[in-house]
């Protein structure tokens, strides 16, 4: 079983320049590389599973 991830500021190991680069790259992505979702619930979604999708959209705060 791995360990927890730790991020590149916060590894002790020795890592190569390309281990590094590619943990940098791996943590922008999981920054800024996952889409916003959408404020409107998704058209294939049932009636009840498009009332709990507003209901949790209302709560979230996405404008960040």
């Amino acid at each position: 079983m791995a360990g927890k991830y730790k991020v590149l500021q916060m590894s002790k190991g020795d890592l190569t320049k390309e281990r590094q680069e590619a943990k940098l790259h791996a943590e922008l992505m999981a920054k800024d590389g996952i889409p916003k979702l959408q404020v409107t619930p998704p058209n294939h979604l049932d009636p009840v599973a498009k009332q709990e999708y507003k209901r949790i959209i209302e709560s979230w705060d996405l404008t960040t």
